[in-house]
């Protein structure tokens, strides 16, 4: 089922790409995957914010759509650019149903994604996720002040692993991802 809702999301962000492809410009693409990582970081933040109200008052909480669909914004493109902020998502603790979309978005993009993943630092991506949240903390502090880092943010080991991870998948590709 996560399959088809990416998949779903996917077709629906290429379509948008492909309607506006004549207008796309690199400055284009660039502002849509600063748009994309917004929405997915101001997302993983209002959680980290309403987790305790959220858990008081379910009906309180909010979809999870911003960051499936962000994620599907960013991997519509085989771009250098979209795929480096593809790999760049490693910064973001997405775990749980967000952690599948992503490693089913690495999955099919491993053939392309290798020399970006190589070029990762997990130190610097931590570091650029903490000052984004504290950003956007700064920004919307009614809605963002209780956000906290460690639930927005990966740890420095947790994207030394997944990058791992990542680097087994493109050098030794299976046959369980869709294309």
């Amino acid at each position: 089922m996560r399959r088809i809702i990416l998949a779903v999301l996917v077709l629906i962000a290429w379509t948008l790409h492909v309607e506006n492809s004549q207008a796309q410009t690199p400055a284009d693409e660039k502002q849509d995957i600063e748009m994309a990582e917004n929405a997915i970081l101001t997302r993983l933040a209002q959680l980290s914010a309403s987790a305790q109200f959220c858990s008081e008052q379910p009906a309180a909480c909010l979809s999870a759509d911003r960051v499936e669909l962000g994620t599907a914004l960013i991997a519509a493109r085989n771009s250098p650019q979209s795929l480096q902020a593809c790999v760049r998502l490693h910064r973001f603790a997405l775990d749980g149903s967000y952690g599948e979309t992503f490693d089913e978005l690495l999955c099919t993009k491993a053939r392309l994604i290798g020399k970006y993943v190589e070029e990762l630092h997990p130190v610097e991506l931590h570091d650029e996720c903490v000052k984004e949240l504290a950003t956007a903390v700064r920004d919307n502090p009614q809605t963002l002040e209780n956000s906290k880092a460690e639930r927005v943010c990966s740890s420095v080991d947790h994207i030394r692993l997944h990058i791992k991870n990542t680097l087994l998948m493109v050098k030794h590709p299976t046959n369980d991802c869709e294309p």
